[in-house]
């Protein structure tokens, strides 16, 4: 399945939920996950509608930025560091 018919059908099941709930979809927001995809993959996402893009390794991130126009393909960095209890 492409990019775009992934992102087609997501649509269509976050339709379905959102009415489920009495939501408004426009009030929801989609965040790609763009970890371990090229820059090629995101601006496939992008073409195909998406529009908010996250991701959360740094060395990835630094290389997606620096090729990605910031206002087209926004990416959100977040981190996370684990842990030991």
């Amino acid at each position: 399945m492409s990019i775009m018919e992934n992102w087609l059908a997501f649509q269509d099941s976050l339709e379905n939920t959102a009415g489920l709930y009495n939501r408004d979809t426009s009030s929801i927001s989609v965040m790609a996950v763009s970890k371990t995809r090229s820059v090629d993959e995101i601006i496939e996402a992008g073409n195909s509608g998406l529009g908010l893009f996250g991701e959360n390794r740094v060395e990835e991130a630094s290389e997606k930025f620096a090729r990605l126009d910031p206002v087209q393909y926004p990416l959100s960095p977040h981190s996370h560091l684990p842990r030991h209890l």
